[in-house]
C-alpha cells in the first residue's frame, strides 16, 4: 500500500497508518519504479510502548 507522500522519504509512526503489523513480518519496504523492493529499517522508539 503507497502513501501519499509516495516518492518522498519521511519518518513517522507506523501505526498512525496501521501498519504496525506490516512492519512486525518485515513487510514495509520501498518500492522502486523498476518493481524491486527494497526492505527499510524499522526502529522502536525509545520510551514508546510497543503497540
Amino acid at each position: 500500500m503507497s502513501q501519499p507522500e509516495r516518492g518522498n522519504v519521511i519518518e513517522r509512526a507506523l501505526a498512525a497508518d496501521e501498519l504496525t503489523d506490516f512492519a512486525r513480518r518485515g513487510a514495509v519496504y520501498w518500492l522502486n519504479p523498476d518493481g524491486t523492493e527494497i526492505p527499510l529499517e524499522i526502529r522502536q522508539e525509545p520510551g514508546v510502548p510497543n503497540r
